[in-house]
């Protein structure tokens, strides 16, 4: 099966020159583009809300489970080979 490729948009912003700086610094000490830190920066900041909200929905539910036998009925064999 064939990786899809990303298509990528070009997005222009206007930043102080003390934050290009910045960026720019950053970027080469890493030994990549400002485009790519710039990616990373969002992909991580993606990351972290994906997480965030994973987090918040395990513990809206985290009650139910708790209160539910059924749930965790087989709790107990959690690590056991079933082979």
């Amino acid at each position: 099966m064939r990786a899809q490729k990303s298509v990528k948009k070009r997005f222009n912003i206007i930043l102080d020159e003390s934050t290009q700086e910045y960026l720019v610094a950053a970027a080469r000490e890493r030994n990549i583009s400002t485009s790519e830190l710039i990616r990373e920066l969002i992909n991580g900041m993606k990351q972290k809300e994906n997480q965030r909200l994973l987090r918040e929905a395990a513990l809206s539910l985290y009650d139910i489970y708790a209160a539910d036998k059924e749930l965790t009925e087989f709790t107990s064999l959690d690590g056991e080979d079933y082979l």
